[in-house]
């Protein structure tokens, strides 16, 4: 019995031995072989997400010289003058520039807060 238990763990430790034949391959990583087009695209300045066209600044001007708004503070100005503009404000999974959304009435909830921020620049 007792060399049946040597036999069986000499077996079984055999399956321990270490082995010198250690060859590891390199991983080969993929080539990426495109370019972006930038000379066919232009890339905006970040002041164009925040800038009004010269038509809404022109009428954002002209609300602000009403009666019942022009001694109220800025920031009472801009929210009626939000209020008044985007009664019905579309939420759309777009991200427009200020203008374009202010122009479209609509976009998403980043569009929105850079239109808060352009008109909030304008004042």
């Amino acid at each position: 019995m007792r060399l049946m238990f040597i036999l069986l763990l000499s077996f079984l430790l055999q399956g321990c031995k270490a082995t010198t034949d250690t060859t590891t391959s390199t991983l080969k990583l993929p080539q990426l072989d495109y370019v972006a087009a930038t000379s066919e695209q232009s890339i905006p300045a970040a002041e164009d997400f925040y800038r009004l066209s010269l038509e809404q600044t022109a009428a954002l001007y002209d609300f602000l010289k009403q009666e019942h708004v022009v001694n109220l503070p800025n920031y009472k100005q801009a929210f009626l003058y939000i209020k008044k503009r985007l009664v019905n404000f579309n939420y759309q999974g777009k991200n427009y520039y200020a203008s374009q959304s202010l122009a479209d009435n609509g976009g998403n909830c980043m569009a929105l807060a850079m239109l808060t921020f352009a008109i909030a620049n304008e004042m």
